[in-house]
């Protein structure tokens, strides 16, 4: 039995760390609208796969709570934690948890599905009202890559002990919104708000990629491998929006 377990932790681990596989930065396409769902809460922030059970999450910064919702926009589960200013969460493929960014305290968060809190770390990060950390992912060896929103803009990557390993300015936007991991081909997507637009980007070669987004204030992005389909979340319009590369 605990084989058993072990082997399918091990194949949902690999297919998490493949999300964005099929997500190809190609500067000649175009990022085309597909669908797009009302969302019962109000300014998302952020947005997470969740592979285990083929879902999405979400944060609120109205009332700094955890959803969980389908692919059409539905709420599945509301959970008991109440962060402080959330802006950004992340699922993790290593033990099922999530992770929280909480922008003006420049702390992240570890709680599980049912809404307790396992762990918290301070992110020694500077910041000005309203723009600290907005966006958060996992990388492939579990440690962390976050957002820091403007004045500056920041990438930073922390160590597995939660100490910022690489902190980088970056201006190639007016502000940063979201942060998301290609696995496959090494790069990372981010979004802007301000800019309304999706960028793929490296801190080695920098942007390599830039794709218009056709709403205002996008606040997440995830991709879904098996619609081969990015998710966002739009701020001021309460919605989730299904877009494809073509």
């Amino acid at each position: 039995m605990k084989y058993i377990i072990f082997l399918i932790i091990a194949i949902l681990t690999l297919t998490a760390c493949s999300l964005d596989d099929v997500a190809t930065p190609d500067p000649e396409l175009q990022l085309v609208l597909i669908a797009n769902y009302s969302l019962d809460l109000t300014e998302p922030s952020d947005l997470s796969y969740d592979p285990v059970s083929n879902t999405l999450w979400t944060v609120s910064d109205t009332n700094n709570k955890v959803y969980n919702i389908d692919l059409e926009g539905n709420i599945i589960q509301e959970l008991p934690f109440i962060g402080s200013a959330l802006e950004g969460i992340a699922h993790s493929f290593i033990d099922n948890s999530l992770w929280l960014a909480e922008e003006e305290d420049c702390q992240i968060v570890n709680i599980n599905q049912q809404g307790e809190e396992l762990a918290r770390y301070q992110i020694p990060l500077e910041t000005g009202t309203n723009s600290g950390l907005e966006g958060i992912c996992l990388l492939p060896d579990s440690t962390i890559a976050l957002v820091k929103e403007k004045d500056p803009g920041k990438f930073l990557k922390l160590n597995p002990l939660y100490e910022v390993e690489q902190e980088l300015t970056i201006d190639f936007a007016e502000d940063f919104s979201a942060i998301s991991y290609n696995t496959e081909e090494n790069f990372y997507w981010i979004v802007s708000d301000q800019n309304e637009a999706l960028f793929a980007w490296t801190p080695e070669a920098g942007v390599i990629a830039e794709y218009t987004l056709p709403f205002d204030k996008p606040e997440g992005v995830c991709y879904v491998p098996d619609r081969q389909s990015f998710f966002f979340v739009s701020d001021s319009q309460n919605a989730l929006y299904e877009m494809k590369l073509q």
